[in-house]
């Protein structure tokens, strides 16, 4: 049985140089409540799946959502198939890899650690502080700069951005 769960809010972490960084909390107790009830232990259920994003993120989801999308995909294939299931399983391996080719599996320990993909840190050009914006059945990765960009016109997510990155700064002097 599936557990409605969804990732929200945002929160700045440091990046090292080798791409270290701690996912926040609360979208590592998402991914928990989204995997209740299945039978995952250990690194299966601490491993998510990222990749580019048209936006100039890292977009990233779990196992059930990539689930999710083979389903669509798959009934996408079926309805243009009409009913043909030589043709639908040879669409379904074109669109597939179309859409979930790019994923790259990041696991991370008990404390969220994990190490972001390089070339997904240059895609995105995440470099020093990393913004975790969650939305639903997934969350992005940002550079400040870029997330600025991207959402200018909700000044209450750059405020809230803005304190993110103040207060880790204030935590890192301390």
């Amino acid at each position: 049985m599936a557990v409605f769960a969804d990732f929200s809010g945002l929160q700045v972490n440091g990046v090292d140089q080798k791409g270290r960084v701690s996912m926040p909390s609360a979208f590592r107790a998402t991914i928990e409540r989204r995997f209740a009830g299945h039978d995952l232990h250990g690194e299966a259920l601490r491993t998510v799946k990222m990749s580019p994003s048209d936006l100039g993120c890292i977009e990233v989801v779990d196992a059930t959502t990539i689930a999710e999308v083979k389903s669509d995909v798959m009934a996408e294939c079926e309805a243009e198939a009409e009913g043909d299931k030589v043709k639908a399983k040879a669409l379904f391996q074109k669109k597939i890899f179309r859409r979930l080719g790019l994923f790259t599996d990041v696991t991370y320990d008990e404390a969220g650690r994990m190490v972001l993909p390089q070339l997904l840190r240059d895609e995105a050009g995440i470099q020093g502080e990393a913004v975790f914006f969650g939305g639903g059945d997934s969350f992005q990765i940002w550079s400040p700069e870029k997330f600025a960009a991207e959402y200018a016109d909700v000044p209450m997510l750059i405020r809230q951005m803005e304190q993110g990155k103040a207060s880790r700064r204030g935590a890192a002097k301390a």
